[in-house]
């Protein structure tokens, strides 16, 4: 796990799960919201960074199925934590692109380390066995 995905989790003691992924960007003050129609056929999501106030923005395709949002999410989060946007000014994510781009394949670790934080994983996997 990245030492930052691992000191959010631990921040925010979150323990169980399913991770509140919305709670977690709120409190790093980010806003999240339905991308507008028009992007909605093309896109799953989109991280963005306002140049003029700094505020952080997020926005999923509403279309997708919920465990999809959920992910966009995770995955957007990772884009504005590693402050990939500062060199692009939005991040589109269609997830049909360049597997291999460095930036999408950070975003995606991050992504999968906040929806299934180890511990967490770990502790109901143990609740479950014997």
């Amino acid at each position: 796990m990245s030492p930052i995905t691992n000191e959010i989790l631990e921040r925010y003691r979150v323990y169980l799960l399913p991770v509140k992924v919305d709670d977690i960007a709120s409190r790093l003050g980010v806003i999240i919201r339905p991308l507008d129609k028009e992007l909605c056929k093309d896109y799953s999501g989109l991280a963005y960074v306002d140049s003029k106030t700094g505020l952080k923005h997020i926005y999923y395709n509403q279309s997708d199925s919920f465990n999809r949002q959920r992910f966009t999410k995770a995955h957007e989060l990772g884009h504005l934590v590693f402050e990939h946007t500062v060199f692009k000014d939005k991040f589109y994510d269609d997830f049909k692109g360049d597997f291999d781009d460095p930036f999408e394949k950070e975003a995606n670790i991050f992504a999968s380390e906040i929806l299934m934080p180890s511990k967490a994983v770990l502790r109901l996997a143990g609740s479950k066995v014997g």
